[in-house]
């Protein structure tokens, strides 16, 4: 894992560079600007009575890439490789984010 957002996953160390936002959208742009294509959206859910956008922050393409694939073709993935490929960031309508780190799996 490589630090303070350069390729690999946000470590609980690199948070403390991330700001405080007022919106989501405001959250949104600032994860777009810093790491781009690798930062794609899933879904939306409540949650605590807001709207919770859940992300993805693609680690490993390859592995991301090759977990899709055999998603697509099998129907079911085999590997803890895809499952380490990316990492999850939530944001919150209010700004606030969570990242996910691999030890919370």
């Amino acid at each position: 894992m490589e630090s303070i957002f350069g390729v690999g996953s946000i470590s609980r160390e690199d948070e403390r560079f991330i700001p405080d936002f007022k919106s989501h959208k405001e959250a949104k742009v600032w994860f777009l600007n810093r790491f781009g294509k690798r930062f794609m959206k899933g879904s939306v859910e409540k949650v605590h009575n807001q709207k919770c956008y859940f992300y993805i922050l693609i680690v490993n393409e390859k592995a991301f890439k090759y977990g899709l694939k055999a998603f697509q073709h099998k129907g079911i993935i085999d590997s803890t490789n895809y499952m380490t490929s990316y990492q999850e960031i939530q944001i919150f309508e209010d700004g606030s984010v969570h990242i996910v780190h691999q030890e919370e799996f």
